[in-house]
């Protein structure tokens, strides 16, 4: 038995062991997907339930011959409340246990695409080569939908922009801003290279679709599942102890324009616009969708240019 046959054995094992519906995670994934979405509608079933009572509880407050009917309102819509607090516990629980869950099948993924284009650098068979591209395009797609989801990014510029350490004699607060910055450093660093993962993961998609669909022989010297392509970022939610709320970020602004004074990314429609173009039920171009994430990357690129002239200067 010669090595690429014996190769390929054990990549089918792997391949029915851990990509097929019988994989574990793969069930336990889908099963708190169900959950979530379930514990979404409950949530909107009790919200809805909740505004109305809010609003009836607000015209009664000030009229002294409703108190009685205030006070049952009132415990009604505490009831309510609890009940939605509960819900929120379990859907953080749920979130959890998906991230563990992607975390896994992501390596998983990972492997097996590494193993199968090994196969495909050792495969002189035309057929079987796209057959075994064919696996790797699928299995792609499968590990894109369980890669580090993306999360908002927001920034006051206005308090970024204001910030001159060197007139800054407190050493004290001078530490705290420092430490402020290049935590937002980290923070921009981090979802950059989550950005990266999902363009990289996106072009190796568009990659194996087009050579599923029309086999070339150049497959031996691309990288199909490993290289990144360029540089990407994060978001933020930080501020320094002792700086108050009006100086710091604001999570209320959706703008995406930088002359705006709260910068916001909202890299989770990214993720959005990833997971419906792979279930086709999106009409926006992949093109698009990795001419977005390079908008955000760049965005993203100008604000840390900003901090690190801060801290240099």
């Amino acid at each position: 038995m010669n090595k690429t046959i014996f190769l390929l054995m054990v990549i089918w094992a792997l391949l029915r062991g851990q990509s097929a519906p019988e994989n574990r995670f793969e069930i336990l994934r889908q099963q708190l997907l169900k959950q979530k979405l379930q514990t979404g509608l409950e949530q909107q079933e009790l919200e809805q339930q909740l505004t109305p009572l809010q609003q009836k509880i607000a015209q009664l407050q000030n009229k002294e011959d409703s108190q009685k009917k205030l006070a049952e309102l009132q415990r009604r819509a505490l009831s309510l409340s609890r009940q939605m607090i509960k819900l929120q516990n379990y859907l953080d629980s749920l979130n959890q246990q998906l991230s563990a869950t992607n975390q896994i099948l992501y390596r998983q993924y990972t492997q097996q695409l590494d193993s199968l284009q090994n196969l495909i650098r050792q495969e002189s068979d035309q057929t079987k080569r796209k057959n075994l591209l064919n696996q790797m395009r699928i299995l792609n797609e499968k590990r894109l939908q369980v890669s580090p989801e993306l999360e908002k990014f927001s920034l006051n510029m206005q308090v970024i922009e204001a910030l001159d350490l060197n007139r800054v004699t407190d050493p004290s607060k001078k530490t705290i801003l420092i430490d402020y910055l290049q935590n937002l450093l980290k923070e921009i660093g981090e979802q950059q290279q989550k950005l990266t993962l999902k363009h990289h993961e996106l072009v190796q998609m568009v990659r194996l679709r087009q050579k599923a669909s029309s086999f070339v022989n150049e497959i031996d010297n691309t990288r199909l599942s490993s290289s990144v392509p360029f540089k990407q970022k994060q978001q933020t939610g930080i501020r320094p102890t002792g700086v108050s709320r009006d100086e710091s970020y604001s999570q209320t602004s959706t703008s995406l324009q930088t002359e705006q004074p709260i910068a916001v990314v909202d890299l989770p429609q990214i993720d959005q616009l990833i997971n419906q173009t792979l279930k086709g039920q999106n009409s926006v171009p992949i093109d698009s969708v990795l001419k977005s994430i390079e908008r955000a990357n760049q965005m993203l690129e100008s604000y840390k240019q900003i901090i690190q002239n801060k801290l240099e200067h």
